[in-house]
């Protein structure tokens, strides 16, 4: 019982960590992407496309590693 519960309760963990991640690049990225007087937004947004464009599993951007 105490090993099962202990697997529930690490893969509720890895949940909330990638939930966290998820929510917080979403936030960073779209303020990014939506200020037109950011000096540097294209290039991080170049960044962000191409680490995302070597995982198989992102849309858009990865902005954790």
């Amino acid at each position: 019982m105490r090993t099962r519960y202990k697997i529930k309760n690490q893969e509720h963990g890895k949940k909330r960590v990638r939930d966290f991640k998820k929510y917080t690049a979403k936030k960073c990225v779209e303020p990014i992407t939506n200020n037109g007087s950011e000096s540097r937004k294209n290039r991080m947004l170049w960044m962000f496309r191409s680490a995302g464009k070597k995982k198989s599993n992102n849309k858009n951007y990865q902005f954790w590693r």
